[in-house]
């Protein structure tokens, strides 16, 4: 399957998923969307082999270093594509199909006339309700805290879903700009909700 929503022909290796195998074998399948240069995906991926791991990232060198990790590590159960988030879960998964998405560290765009540039609002909370499989879970992380005001609304308001502990049990890895956030002392806020 390729998917070329923004990016010309020659991202084609780069977009060359092997989604609908891993559907069709029916794989749990967890998605990180802006998995930057794949720090928690990989890391993920090599802790759960048979969880599938797609991420998705709208800057191309970052998914091209995302890739060479894959490669590199020679894992079959990670892949990364070159896309817009929003655009992606709309139409690339099939409804019902994935067990978790990740929003980690998105862009909180601080500035007021720029917030309606910020990936997590209601319509995208809907649309990832629709892809999620029952109990299926979303997780959200940021460093900004009026940003993380705005995703624990979504968790209180968004119709179709129940809060749920973040961890759920798992030990999770840090992403490349949490790992940043961290090192300079600045706290971390976390909120999930799963579909019921």
């Amino acid at each position: 399957m390729t998917l070329s929503l923004e990016h010309p022909e020659k991202d084609k290796e780069i977009n060359d998923s092997p989604l609908e195998v891993w559907l069709q074998k029916k794989n749990p399948l967890e998605v990180d969307l802006g998995c930057g240069k794949g720090l928690f995906l990989t890391s993920l991926a090599q802790q759960f082999p048979d969880i599938c791991f797609l991420g998705v990232e709208h800057q191309r060198e970052r998914v091209a270093k995302c890739m060479k990790k894959i490669r590199r590590m020679e894992m079959q159960n990670a892949h990364a594509l070159c896309a817009e988030c929003e655009e992606t879960v709309e139409k690339l998964f099939p409804p019902d199909s994935v067990d978790c998405f990740y929003v980690l560290c998105p862009d909180p765009w601080p500035k007021r006339r720029h917030h309606r540039r910020r990936m997590m609002n209601a319509d995208f909370v809907e649309s990832i309700r629709s892809r999620l499989k029952p109990a299926g879970i979303l997780r959200m992380l940021t460093d900004d805290k009026p940003y993380f005001d705005v995703m624990d609304r979504l968790c209180d308001t968004s119709p179709g879903f129940e809060r749920c502990d973040w961890d759920q049990g798992r030990e999770f890895p840090v992403t490349d700009f949490q790992k940043h956030f961290m090192d300079q002392g600045l706290p971390i806020y976390r909120a999930a909700i799963r579909r019921n």
